[in-house]
């Protein structure tokens, strides 16, 4: 906690300062999803990507920073125009720029799969006994992901902790392989692999 104060002392002293919540970053999504209504653009999903308590740091393109304020959210905006498949990132520090991928069947895909998406939702980790005898402390990283899909006048929201996929206890989760074969984890992937690509081109440029 020291060193993170440290560090938030130093870098405002450095320059421009800025703080913002999950409110901020919900605002900057409320006003993509009024532009996309604008656009009578009528499906469209985003992913939010968070790990409580934790804490990012940027330099912005005005030579100020900027921080999240307790947890750094990250979320993806995807819609398709003219044939086309968009992408809008926005966080704490605000958006960035759109960019277009090359898959334009992506919105058609989760279209094609809203049913299951709506149905099914991910079962929290269980193991398959309980150790009466602990064999030491296991650190969870509570890191979570958080779907919302709108599809006409519809929406619906799916979240889940990834600690709930894994196989990380002493004994195994009984709900690892459903969960990992569910159609929003195997969406999930795509779209991690997919941002990754992204992000190692360096496409994801700050308004």
């Amino acid at each position: 906690m020291k060193q993170i104060l440290f560090i938030l002392i130093f870098v405002s002293s450095t320059g421009v300062f800025g703080q913002n919540d999950e409110a901020f970053v919900e605002a900057q999504i409320s006003q993509i999803k009024a532009e996309l209504e604008m656009q009578q653009v009528s499906e469209y999903f985003m992913r939010k990507d968070f790990c409580e308590g934790n804490i990012q740091i940027f330099k912005m393109p005005n030579g100020g920073m900027c921080a999240s304020t307790s947890t750094y959210y990250s979320v993806y905006v995807f819609w398709k125009s003219e044939d086309k498949t968009i992408v809008q990132k926005v966080d704490n520090c605000g958006t960035y720029e759109k960019i277009t991928i090359d898959d334009s069947t992506l919105l058609d895909k989760v279209s094609g799969l809203k049913d299951q998406l709506q149905k099914d939702d991910v079962k929290p980790y269980q193991s398959e006994r309980i150790d009466d005898s602990p064999f030491g402390n296991m650190k969870v990283e509570d890191c979570r992901k958080e779907f919302t899909f709108h599809f006409d006048d519809h929406d619906f929201t799916k979240e889940f902790k990834e600690y709930d996929l894994s196989n990380e206890s002493k004994f195994p989760n009984v709900h690892a392989d459903y969960n990992n074969n569910l159609p929003l984890i195997k969406l999930d992937r795509n779209i991690t692999r997919l941002l990754a690509d992204l992000e190692s081109n360096g496409k994801f440029r700050r308004n």
